[in-house]
């Protein structure tokens, strides 16, 4: 009779547990976040289930972090928090319907869902998050985002996470298929800037149409190493074609290692590139390396690469094929009171005799103008061009000089000066390498003849 008594009431106290949760619990809840948040979170509709299940019809919040830098408000509707200790694995969701955060975006559907592995160890197990159809802020199309990953400890430790993402058409002009995020460890309770981590990025393609080229790689990867504040950022594109109005640039084999520091204010590049062939010149070029500095207000950047084959076209007149060289470069790009552009080139072609290039260039753009306009060389407007070169075929040499006639100028109107150190022995040569058609050598030539003697050589300015 006494285990009887015991179990009754041990019933009678569960049912009026019970009974208090579903009947008092919607108070319960509400004056528990109003006192910890005030009116910074609102709850509307709260209801709690017999089994327990915890519904809300709105939270409407307005969060200001510690920094007071940006105010963080939206709202989450049709809230549900469900769990179950009796299913095969024991779980917590939260689940929510239509909702927005302000100047983020908003999400159709989704749901937060831990599963402890064991219900005895419940700081330990798998999180899962996914978000339905997103519709985030300058992104125009996202199906479905879905992370999960193991978790440990409290605060919890993220361990061998997953992202993957549905994304499809991310704006107008953008188009990205296959992305997936993995993510080894972090801490939620702590700093980005005290932690060590490492984030692979995979994607099978991605694509971009602007006014004036078309972009599309396929097969990335890259990988991120955070390491207390410092990033090591790796990648790798297998191929990738870039389309202007006149031309196509096909790469394959680019990859790159670029180091930032905490604050982004130095910046540091490796670039290696495999094959480069520019189609409608036959450019092609192999085993291209590049490093690339850059700071708060400049970019330096080095290059140097092996020339297989190069076909010079000018519109449609053949002018030779260049083959068996190399090439480096620099370049140094500035910003700070205005845009400028230093470059250095240097060449060598594999010829008898052999050919070799050097030039030098300032380039000064409009304070309205951006690289990005400049794309396309005959619609950049400029402020200053210099350029000076130099082409030399053993004893003999042509240099030419190009500057602005006026300012603001194109490139295609800058006024170019050539000279020769004797004319008739540099075509000599010229003719001797056997890599330039000969009819357009010998128009060039007699257009030296016809410009201004200097000795042995001419002047033609144009």
């Amino acid at each position: 009779m006494l285990y009887l008594k015991i179990f009754l009431s041990t019933v009678l106290v569960f049912c009026f547990i019970w009974g208090i949760l579903i009947f008092a619990g919607p108070y319960l809840i509400e004056r528990n976040i109003h006192s910890k948040y005030g009116d910074k979170i609102k709850l509307s509709n709260v209801t709690v289930l017999p089994n327990l299940q915890i519904n809300v019809g709105t939270m409407d919040f307005q969060l200001t972090p510690k920094d007071n830098t940006v105010n963080f408000g939206g709202s989450l509707r049709a809230i549900s928090i469900d769990w179950s200790i009796f299913s095969k694995k024991p779980y917590v969701r939260l689940s929510f319907g239509p909702s927005r955060v302000d100047t983020v975006g908003r999400v159709r559907s989704g749901y937060i869902e831990l599963t402890p592995d064991q219900l005895t160890v419940p700081h330990a197990g798998q999180l899962t998050i996914v978000i339905d159809h997103p519709e985030v802020v300058g992104w125009k199309k996202i199906e479905r985002i879905q992370f999960m990953a193991g978790y440990e400890n409290y605060p919890p430790i993220i361990d061998n996470g997953v992202v993957k993402f549905d994304v499809g058409q991310i704006n107008d002009n953008l188009i990205l298929d296959g992305l997936t995020a993995t993510i080894d460890n972090f801490n939620l309770g702590n700093s980005l800037a005290g932690q060590s981590f490492n984030i692979t990025v995979e994607a099978s393609s991605i694509s971009s149409a602007e006014p004036q080229l078309t972009f599309s790689a396929h097969d990335l990867s890259g990988q991120l190493e955070w390491v207390n504040g410092n990033a090591l950022l790796k990648t790798f594109l297998n191929e990738v074609a870039i389309e202007f109005e006149k031309f196509e640039i096909n790469i394959s084999g680019l990859s790159s290692e670029t180091f930032t520091n905490g604050d982004f204010s130095l910046a540091e590049s490796a670039i290696r590139v495999d094959e480069v062939l520019i189609d409608e010149s036959e450019f092609f070029v192999e085993a291209v390396n590049a490093s690339v500095n850059a700071k708060a207000n400049h970019l330096i950047a080095k290059i140097d690469a092996n020339l297989k084959s190069w076909e010079v076209v000018v519109g449609e007149n053949y002018l030779g094929l260049l083959k068996d060289g190399s090439f480096n470069s620099s370049i140094k790009i500035s910003w700070k009171d205005e845009l400028l552009i230093n470059s250095a080139l240097s060449a060598s072609i594999e010829a008898f005799p052999e050919i070799d290039l050097s030039a030098q260039a300032l380039v000064s753009m409009l304070g309205d103008q951006s690289l990005s306009d400049c794309l396309l060389i005959e619609k950049c407007l400029l402020d200053e061009v210099l350029a000076e070169y130099r082409l030399t075929l053993g004893d003999q040499n042509m240099s030419g000089k190009a500057e602005c006639p006026s300012s603001p100028c194109r490139v295609t109107s800058a006024k170019h000066t050539v000279r020769t150190t004797d004319t008739s022995k540099l075509f000599s040569n010229l003719s001797n390498a056997k890599i330039f058609n000969p009819v357009f050598l010998a128009l060039l030539y007699s257009q030296f003849l016809a410009g201004d003697i200097s000795g042995s050589g001419h002047q033609i300015t144009f």
